[in-house]
């Protein structure tokens, strides 16, 4: 057993090693390893310490942060600009270049996505009954991530709303009888109240 317990430490030393003389990634910089996402609060010679928006602490075995891939967000922000990114399924009744449009007018209302960068609009595929559009926004504080794209996917929704351009999400196989959209009357059903909205700390 100790033998065992003892390769075991030695396994995670030296993967700890491996990542201190690779620097993939350093303390104050917002990853992304093997599901867990959040700020690199320490790297040791044992394992790596997250802190994420929900304010908890994820401890990550260093063998587990070193057989996984590592999305290093902040790396990209020093270099020019971080990115959050989300796939909209529309259909095929909707002209692509309103749905694109849309997506840049959500880009542009919301609180810390960055104005001097234009986001773009990708369409991915062309499924059997919908459109993929992806639209990736460029962030100047990749620390935000999840409060920026959580602003973000409110705007979608409203500008959506707002046009009548119905979200093929869950996907539809006939078209249905009525749009499935939130007019902006109903936007604030009860229990919700308009100081509800969600805002970007």
């Amino acid at each position: 057993m100790a033998t065992l317990g003892s390769a075991g430490v030695v396994n995670q030393a030296m993967s700890g090693l491996i990542l201190l003389y690779a620097r993939a990634i350093a303390r104050g910089e917002m990853v992304s390893i093997g599901g867990s996402e959040g700020i690199v609060s320490a790297v040791g010679l044992l394992s790596t310490k997250l802190s994420n928006y929900r304010n908890e602490e994820v401890t990550l075995p260093n063998t587990l942060v070193l057989s996984s891939e590592i999305w290093n967000y902040a790396r990209l922000a020093r270099r020019g600009a971080a990115t959050v990114s989300t796939t909209v399924p529309v259909g095929y009744d909707k002209p692509w270049r309103q749905v694109a449009a849309l997506l840049r007018e959500a880009a542009r209302q919301t609180e810390g996505v960055r104005q001097d960068l234009p986001a773009r609009v990708l369409q991915r595929e062309l499924t059997a009954f919908h459109v993929d559009y992806e639209l990736v926004a460029p962030i100047g504080q990749p620390e935000r991530r999840a409060l920026i794209l959580d602003a973000l996917l409110a705007n979608i929704q409203d500008g959506f709303n707002r046009h009548g351009v119905q979200i093929m999400t869950p996907q539809y196989q006939s078209q249905p009888e009525d749009k499935v959209v939130v007019p902006p009357g109903r936007w604030y059903a009860p229990p919700a109240r308009p100081r509800d909205d969600r805002m970007v700390p």
